[in-house]
C-alpha cells in the first residue's frame, strides 16, 4: 500500500467514525425518532434523522468543516430546487479536537 492509498484509507476511517458519533449524538435527542446511515456516503448527505414531529433531518459530516466547491454547488442546486419545507439540513464538524457542533444551512449560508 503506498502513502496515498493510506491517507485515503484514514481519511475515509477518521469520516466514517466522525459520522457515528453524529448518528449516536442525534440517537440520544429526544427529538429523534429515526437515524439512518448512509453507507459509502456516494450521496450529498450522510446521515438523515427523521423527528417525531415529521421534519426530516439532512446531514453532511465534514471533519474540517470544509465543503468543497463542487459539494457546495450541489447543496446549493438541492436546497433551491428539491428540498422541502419539511426538511432541515444541517453540517456537523469538529470545532476542536474533541467536541464537534452542527451549523443549520440556509441558501443565505451558502452565498459566502
Amino acid at each position: 500500500m503506498n502513502l496515498k492509498q493510506k491517507v485515503g484509507k484514514d481519511n475515509y476511517h477518521n469520516g466514517r467514525n466522525f459520522e457515528i458519533k453524529v448518528m449516536n449524538r442525534l440517537k440520544r435527542q429526544n427529538k429523534i425518532k429515526l437515524v439512518i446511515h448512509s453507507s459509502g456516503s456516494f450521496g450529498l448527505f450522510d446521515l438523515m434523522a427523521i423527528r417525531y414531529d415529521g421534519k426530516i433531518v439532512l446531514v453532511s459530516c465534514k471533519t474540517s468543516g470544509y465543503l468543497p466547491p463542487k459539494e457546495r454547488k450541489e447543496l446549493i442546486d438541492y436546497m433551491e430546487t428539491k428540498q422541502t419545507e419539511n426538511e432541515i439540513i444541517q453540517l456537523w464538524y469538529y470545532k476542536s479536537a474533541r467536541k464537534f457542533t452542527k451549523k443549520i444551512i440556509t441558501t443565505k449560508d451558502m452565498e459566502a
